[in-house]
């Protein structure tokens, strides 16, 4: 009986679920071979380019929208700012209002009490000041009265027209400035680790982001030789996962001009040469980060042989 509780333990023990301590115990976490390779100063400068370009276009993207909506904010918080010192202005003169109105009702009383004449005239002229303001508050109250309903009236007037348009302008605000912390927080895990994983995921994401934004670069080629322009030649441009995992199955592009041309090009780091005759003329070994709105390339083009 016992040597059957003891199989049935050790059964039991075998087939136990694989708990996150177990996992600790039984698994010891070895560095990805990804995490070993160089990333080359190419790649480093394309990607701190190309997120340059894209958080200033994503900055005045977003001043777009936030500025007119900051312009709306406030000039409802001026309103509300008025509105609440008028307010208090209105209660402090209702309030003094009331001390005069009680301060007449007891100066009646004292005249009608008056043991003297010249007690009853000098009360009657105490009354006659303490009259005339409060109807000079009296006025003041009424005025801040009407001043209130007016700036009342201003608020629900400013949030009826704008309304619409500060629902949007607040949205648009958010989704781009969310793009930016997106953005933020890839190139911050890449500073801090510098990992290949980490600038693979930098790099897809500003890829992601400029194609999202419709980001072309223009890019004006032309080929020069002892410092002087040559003609005729073709253009080719290669981005190095294509030479790298083409491996001869996916061509080079090829530009829609000779040179000088200009070409529009996606954002990325390219192997630009020129050709003639299907011979390479110039280094096809350069690579050049291409990120900004505007570049110009000038090949190097060799004598042919």
């Amino acid at each position: 009986m016992r040597i059957a509780n003891a199989i049935v333990l050790l059964l039991i023990t075998a087939f136990l679920p694989t708990t996150l301590a177990t996992q600790r115990i039984r698994f010891t976490p070895r560095p990805s071979q990804d995490d070993d390779l160089e990333i080359s100063r190419e790649d480093r400068f394309f990607v701190n380019a190309l997120y340059a370009r894209i958080d200033d276009l994503l900055s005045k993207e977003y001043n777009k929208y936030h500025e007119p909506y900051s312009t709306i904010k406030i000039r409802e918080y001026r309103i509300r700012q008025e509105l609440d010192q008028t307010l208090k202005k209105r209660e402090t003169a209702q309030n003094y209002l009331k001390l005069k109105k009680g301060e007449e009702q007891e100066l009646r009383k004292a005249i009608n009490e008056a043991r003297t004449p010249e007690e009853g005239v000098r009360l009657s002229k105490r009354l006659e000041s303490v009259e005339q303001e409060r109807k000079k508050t009296e006025d003041e109250a009424n005025t801040l009265s009407a001043s209130t309903t007016t700036l009342n009236d201003s608020l629900r007037a400013h949030r009826a027209m704008h309304f619409a348009e500060e629902k949007d302008l607040k949205a648009q605000a958010n989704r781009v400035n969310k793009q930016k912390m997106a953005l933020f927080y890839k190139r911050a895990d890449f500073e801090i680790y510098k990992t290949h994983k980490t600038y693979v995921a930098f790099r897809d994401h500003l890829m992601k982001t400029a194609s999202s934004m419709g980001l072309m670069c223009n890019v004006s080629i032309q080929s020069e030789r002892n410092s002087v322009e040559t003609k005729g030649a073709a253009i080719k441009y290669q981005k190095p996962e294509q030479r790298q995992f083409g491996r001869g199955l996916t061509p080079a592009y090829t530009a829609k001009c000779l040179t000088a041309c200009s070409e529009e090009m996606n954002p990325s780091n390219y192997y630009i040469w020129t050709e003639r005759d299907n011979k390479p003329t110039s280094d096809p070994e350069r690579l050049y980060s291409i990120t900004g709105a505007s570049h110009t390339i000038r090949l190097q083009e060799s004598p042919q042989p």
